[in-house]
């Protein structure tokens, strides 16, 4: 049986599969780039790859050497990669990393080696039968050419902890891959799989914040450390992810024009860029905060109540979450609305998702004040304490609503206003030209 399961693969799926990801390879990759090709096995990838690219410069590199491999490929002991610093622009890992028992030993050879960044396709464990799914794909792919097979197999979190750990920050993530046929992919696919284009980001390097209010700083120790304990990035882009769609924001053209105002470390930026929306800003008044946002947008250090972008500039404005931390109701509210419409194109979108006074967060802030439950749940122990450092300006949001109902209507005509599970959800647009 594993036999025939193999000879399908070999027949169908392996094709498919270097066809596919030569197509992503392709897209994510800039023109001219110097790639390092680690673990190139057969080469067609890279071949596939330069037949479209002549553009590219390809060299393989490989622990197990293949005499048939379709580009010029050298061997190393799969742990040191024989070449100096910064002599390619990018190194590339394709369904390699999980082959090793330690993927940070051949992801720190590639920093070393790269001068821009790193380019991997993998896996992702997560949902039922994962690990089981991942390995079970593993042995038929590879089992019959010899290839080790330790299942080193890593959650998002995990991985995003290794680039952190390496300067690497996501330029591109791509999850939905195509690799399968829409049959197969409810087994094989079902968000097992990414292919990612990873910037370095060395702090020596990194100029490209712009400032336009210079000096500026709210680092709130006590608040920051109780956010990192109350939400996970990937729970955060997970739960902006669902929003987005209920606001319909996939509706967008994907060339629109999009600023995400208090955006703090850009969970939100990275999921409308894995959304594959490109003109993306984000602001915020946190220096500290913004410089952990993808540098591969553009990314400003403002007072959100004094912004700066020229008159119908931007096609839409996002705010999760940050206008309640404005100190003066209503004068900083409207401040901030006549910005965002001052920018806004004709017909152009405001998106605001903020707190709000509902019977179930009366319950919640009920609850968490009880020692008990905050040292039995540290979710509701890091929620109560971040109340407690934004109090006076979360008690002042959530007192006035009919005087923010009212400014919103001042500057905007709204177009959906709904109050449910201790949110509010606005989306208000700037009326066209008559």
């Amino acid at each position: 049986m594993s036999n025939v399961v193999e000879a399908v693969h070999e027949s169908y799926a392996k094709d498919r599969r270097a066809r596919v990801l030569a197509g992503h390879f392709n897209q994510l990759i800039p023109h001219g780039s110097r790639v390092l090709d680690v673990g190139t096995g057969d080469g067609s990838i890279a071949a596939a790859v330069q037949a479209d690219r002549p553009d590219l410069s390809i060299q393989g590199l490989e622990f197990q050497v293949r005499e048939d491999c379709a580009v010029p490929v050298e061997a190393f002991n799969g742990r040191e990669i024989p070449h100096p610093d910064d002599s390619f622009d990018y190194v590339s890992f394709l369904d390699v990393l999980h082959h090793t028992t330690d993927p940070l030993v051949l992801l720190e050879e590639a920093v070393r080696v790269a001068r821009k960044g790193v380019l991997i396709k993998d896996h992702l464990l997560q949902g039922f039968l994962a690990g089981a799914t991942l390995g079970f794909m593993d042995r038929v792919g590879n089992r019959r050419y010899g290839i080790d097979l330790p299942n080193t197999y890593w959650t998002r979190s995990r991985w995003e902890e290794a680039f952190r750990q390496f300067g690497l920050v996501p330029g591109e993530f791509r999850r939905d891959l195509g690799l399968y046929p829409p049959w197969a992919n409810w087994l094989f696919g079902r968000g097992l799989h990414f292919f990612a284009r990873l910037e370095r980001v060395d702090a020596e390097r990194d100029d490209s914040l712009e400032y336009w209010h210079p000096g500026l700083s709210c680092c709130n120790e006590r608040w920051e450390a109780a956010y990192n304990r109350f939400e996970t990035p990937e729970e955060e882009r997970l739960k902006f992810g669902k929003r987005f769609k209920e606001l319909n924001l996939p509706a967008l053209p994907r060339y629109a024009s999009i600023v995400d105002i208090f955006c703090g470390r850009g969970n939100g930026l990275i999921v409308l860029r894995e959304m594959g929306f490109r003109d993306l800003t984000g602001v915020d008044l946190s220096p500290e905060l913004i410089a952990q946002c993808p540098p591969t947008v553009r990314r400003i250090v403002a007072d959100c109540t004094d912004l700066k972008f020229p008159p119908g500039s931007v096609d839409a404005f996002i705010v999760q979450g940050g206008l309640h931390h404005l100190p003066l109701l209503p004068e900083d509210l409207v401040k901030c609305l006549e910005g965002v419409s001052r920018a806004l194109k004709p017909g152009g979108r405001f998106y605001v998702v903020e707190p709000w006074n509902t019977p179930f967060l009366r319950f919640v802030h009920w609850i968490t004040r009880k020692p008990l439950v905050r040292r039995w749940n540290p979710r509701f122990d890091a929620f109560a304490t971040m109340v407690e450092e934004e109090w006076e300006t979360y008690q002042q949001w959530l007192t006035n609503g009919p005087l923010i109902k009212a400014a919103f209507a001042k500057v905007f005509p709204v177009l959906e206003c709904r109050f449910a599970w201790g949110k509010c959800r606005i989306i208000a647009r700037k009326p066209p030209e008559s």
